[in-house]
């Protein structure tokens, strides 16, 4: 990457472990290369125990210093802050649909990868934190599950020399437990639920009030031991978070209904905070599903915090 220094490294907003894992990982390896680089990223909480990976001096408050950016998972349209003009730009990412009304040319790099993580590993620039974000990228499902982790990095990992040991070792110092038990201890922030079985999948949605997004995160990887697919609506902030733990149902689709957006086993949007949205969210899940308007009926009977799974 030959980009003037100080190099700035981005993400969207609300960064997830795909992007911020990218950025942790290009740092790496340009300060091993002898560049001057920094991490910037306008929201300042972090993907879940993300701070644990980050050392004094790497995270910085201001761009003022920056000469080029590198924006990573996403395009400069949700990074939340404006790259003043006539700075370079690269940017890094795997969503092939949000490219369609653009023109890809100089400074976009694109490719058909399960995520942006993927694409320096593809070109022989390795660095752990890149697996962090394959292992933990929520669209797959395997966060807080390093064992099933280790499974789907099998194919991604071939053409660098590990033993399987090493792997072992690798993912055991990329996970921190004592982080999921904290999690954990705050689930106590649902205050509703509801699940519909329908003809070819089980979904799931879950009404909190809890203050962190971790949280409600945490929750949906629990969801998956009964539904695969799983939804939290947050009452306090309006957000609701989907996630398809099967290839064949996208929850894009649904995201994208209510102005949101994400991955097709991965997506957000941000809804009026009332009851009103977890019906119209629900709805779009029981079709998802299979159901029909009977049981988008049956099943939406009675108040959003009542619901029991």
């Amino acid at each position: 990457i030959n980009l003037i220094e100080p190099i700035i490294l981005t993400t969207h907003k609300s960064p997830d472990y795909d992007g911020f894992s990218t950025c942790l990982g290009l740092l790496e390896w340009l300060r091993f290369e002898g560049k001057e680089a920094y991490i910037y990223l306008i929201d300042k909480k972090l993907p879940f125990n993300g701070r644990a990976y980050l050392d004094d001096g790497d995270l910085i408050d201001t761009i003022e210093d920056g000469k080029s950016f590198v924006v990573s998972d996403c395009q400069q349209d949700r990074i939340g802050f404006i790259i003043p003009d006539g700075l370079e730009v690269l940017v890094l990412d795997h969503h092939h649909d949000q490219f369609s009304k653009h023109n890809p040319g100089k400074g976009i790099w694109v490719e058909d990868v399960p995520s942006v993580s993927c694409l320096p590993i593809k070109h022989n620039i390795y660095s752990k934190y890149f697996y962090l974000g394959i292992f933990m990228d929520t669209g797959k499902g395997f966060r807080y599950r390093p064992d099933e982790a280790i499974k789907f990095a099998a194919d991604l990992i071939i053409n660098i020399d590990l033993e399987p040991g090493e792997l072992q070792e690798l993912v055991a110092n990329l996970y921190k437990p004592s982080g999921d038990i904290q999690v954990l201890q705050d689930t106590g922030s649902v205050v509703g639920s509801k699940v519909f079985k329908g003809k070819n999948h089980t979904a799931a949605l879950m009404v909190t009030q809890s203050r962190s997004s971790d949280t409600d995160h945490m929750l949906l990887d629990i969801v998956r031991e009964v539904a695969d697919i799983a939804g939290t609506f947050n009452l306090r902030s309006g957000k609701a978070s989907l996630r398809s733990f099967s290839p064949d149902v996208n929850v894009q689709n649904i995201a994208k209904k209510f102005n949101g957006g994400g991955h097709i086993q991965a997506a957000g949007m941000e809804l009026p905070k009332e009851a009103e949205s977890y019906r119209k969210l629900w709805r779009e899940m029981v079709l998802l599903a299979g159901g029909d308007e009977l049981d988008i009926s049956i099943s939406s009977k009675g108040s959003p915090v009542t619901g029991k799974c």
